[in-house]
């Protein structure tokens, strides 16, 4: 695992197939563990290596926009340990330590909203032992949620030359992912793939909406061929605009990479209304893009973040379409994770970013709403169990507001129209103290039952 997101490899084949492992959660409090079989990948002589990027432990967008809060601080490390069983019966365990050499890698530059500079020369001259420090083994745990894996491979539908003179690919879908590309370029040139969702109203690439993420693939060509496709990062687009590119630009030289939660897809729909159908696989391509190990507000601005009044609204479509569970009992993890040391209040955004933004009307209540959709889909009372204590604490925290509601700062966020806030936190609150009693009724707790009653 790592502090961070992390590619492992022996003698230079990568270990498993994850993507972004271990994934994203309340890094003070969890980190999940993946375990892998690499007998296959052994040989007389081994060399194992692992890569780590900051990914979103240490994000540029934490760090300028959310202070030092959810991340203790912006350092990235990497712990591994190899069992090694042998046939006379003898095993050798080989752990990360001080005696593991470390070394820049050909990612000079890897952060989830700019993107990432890759040199395929760079050879760092100084490596050195690694810094070992502390961290309680407590938050040390086994993998809750799906892995993270590539999912789809969309060839480009069309070469674009805009009315600016750009050159532009549109895949003719938008997805979460990346590019893989075939590139050889001048030595030195520094060619430039940015991502964008649209096309303005003049056909020209349209980035207004990433705000201040790059969204950025930058290769340092050697004067060498490479089929290259980044380690790291991921990006929300359906059009890429190349810019340095010395090479003749050909469709089959670029593929566009689906990658998503690995949720069994199990809803489906059809009917004879092209539209309709469209609406729905908008719907399914929306989920896809969202679900990457958290459930996300949008995969490609400046934010990517776990909103919970999205997931809340969201979680009921979402279970008719994909069996949810495992994804959403991690996610609820981070949710009890959430409110530690805010008096009950689940935050806003999970995995917790922000220092403030906790407990506001239905988007903290994304805290019973979600195990709610679970019951209702799945006949799921183990998540009913697992999270009571924490909903418990949750209604606490909206008791001491009484009929004024809890906090109120987003309202009807998708409302043109003036909603009186107070009302919406006095519905929700009626709404979570009726769940509130299914749920004691569902456990046999009928005294906590009456009283949310």
């Amino acid at each position: 695992t790592a502090l961070g997101v992390y590619v492992a490899k022996i003698n230079g084949q990568r270990v498993g197939d994850f993507i972004l492992a271990p994934g994203w959660t309340s890094y003070r409090n969890r980190l999940q563990v993946d375990t892998y079989d690499v007998t296959g990948l052994m040989d007389t002589n081994n060399t194992l290596t692992v890569g780590v990027a900051p990914g979103w432990k240490a994000s540029e967008y934490f760090s300028r926009h959310c202070g030092d809060l959810r991340l203790g601080n912006l350092e990235t490390a990497a712990i591994f340990a190899l069992t090694i069983n042998y046939a006379d019966g003898e095993t050798r365990i080989i752990t990360s330590g001080g005696d593991c050499m470390c070394e820049n890698g050909k990612n000079i530059h890897s952060t989830v909203y700019d993107g990432y500079i890759y040199d395929p020369a760079y050879k760092d001259v100084f490596p050195a032992k690694a810094q070992v420090f502390e961290k309680d083994r407590k938050i040390l745990l086994d993998r809750q949620g799906e892995k993270v894996i590539e999912q789809e491979r969309l060839e480009a539908k069309e070469i674009i030359i805009t009315p600016k003179g750009e050159t532009v690919i549109d895949f003719g879908q938008n997805m979460t992912g990346y590019v893989e590309f075939k590139i050889k370029g001048n030595k030195g040139e520094r060619a430039v793939i940015s991502h964008a969702e649209v096309l303005d109203a003049q056909g020209n690439f349209y980035t207004d909406n990433l705000r201040s993420a790059k969204a950025q693939a930058v290769f340092l060509c050697d004067g060498k061929e490479h089929i290259h496709k980044p380690d790291y990062n991921f990006y929300g687009f359906r059009y890429i605009r190349l810019e340095n590119w010395s090479d003749e630009v050909k469709k089959e030289n670029f593929t566009a990479i689906v990658v998503h939660s690995d949720i069994k897809r199990t809803g489906y729909f059809e009917c004879s209304d092209e539209r309709v159908n469209k609406l729905f696989s908008n719907i399914i391509w929306g989920q896809k893009s969202n679900f990457l190990d958290v459930p996300t507000d949008c995969p490609q601005r400046d934010e990517r973040l776990g909103w919970t009044g999205d997931t809340q609204i969201f979680a009921g479509a979402a279970s008719y379409l994909a069996d949810i569970r495992p994804f959403m009992h991690k996610w609820l993890g981070d949710a009890r994770d959430s409110q530690q040391g805010y008096d009950g209040a689940y935050c806003d955004v999970i995995p917790r970013v922000f220092p403030s933004h906790s407990g506001n009307a239905a988007w903290g209540d994304a805290g019973l709403i979600v195990p709610n959709k679970l019951y209702e889909m799945y006949n799921d009372t183990a998540i009913l169990e697992e999270h009571f204590d924490s909903m418990e604490y949750y209604m606490q925290y909206l008791e001491q507001y009484g009929l004024e509601g809890p906090n109120t700062a987003y309202g009807d966020w998708l409302n043109y129209d003036v909603t009186d806030k107070r009302y919406i936190a006095v519905a929700y609150y009626a709404y979570d103290a009726a769940l509130m009693k299914k749920f004691c009724e569902i456990l046999g707790k009928p005294e906590r039952a009456a009283y949310y009653a």
